[in-house]
């Protein structure tokens, strides 16, 4: 008889998956084929979604179409024009100084945090993709209910 997964355990690989996530902030500038493109985002349409709608629509930009965004989200930031998000509520803000700890500090840029230039040069690097020869822009149609805001979450 088969051997029968314990339903109290996550599957080994769903274990390595989530053990080993980790953030990449600084990528290799090296192409990525575009038949693993296609390939992984073939599988991300698996993901579950509301009604099986999958929402999310992606553009995808490499070459001279990523360093014109770049640019222009960079040019947009230099003129003051940086998106602003709302103040994170106290008992969050304990998951965003560790994070900083680990990406500023000696196991990440290496930044002091008194060291406004590194850390504004640092946060320039979200604008440009952090050097990725591919970059991928995930939206949704306005015209979809806010429940289906989730659902591209999980795309």
């Amino acid at each position: 008889m088969p051997h029968s997964p314990d339903p109290k355990s996550p599957p080994p690989t769903l274990t390595t998956l989530m053990q080993t996530r980790h953030s990449t902030r600084l990528f290799l500038s090296t192409p990525i084929p575009q038949s693993l493109l296609t390939s992984v985002l073939t599988l991300a349409q698996n993901t579950p979604s509301n009604s099986n709608l999958q929402p999310w629509r992606l553009k995808i930009l490499t070459g001279t179409a990523l360093s014109q965004l770049s640019s222009a989200l960079l040019s947009a930031v230099s003129a003051g024009n940086a998106p602003v998000t709302a103040p994170i509520p106290d008992s969050y803000k304990h998951y965003r100084s560790a994070m900083g700890r680990e990406l500023y500090g000696p196991r990440g840029y290496a930044i002091a945090r008194e060291d406004a230039a590194g850390m504004e040069a640092a946060r320039r690097r979200n604008y440009n993709f952090f050097g990725a020869p591919v970059g991928v822009i995930v939206y949704m149609d306005s015209a979809l209910a806010e429940v289906d805001v989730m659902c591209v979450g999980m795309g």
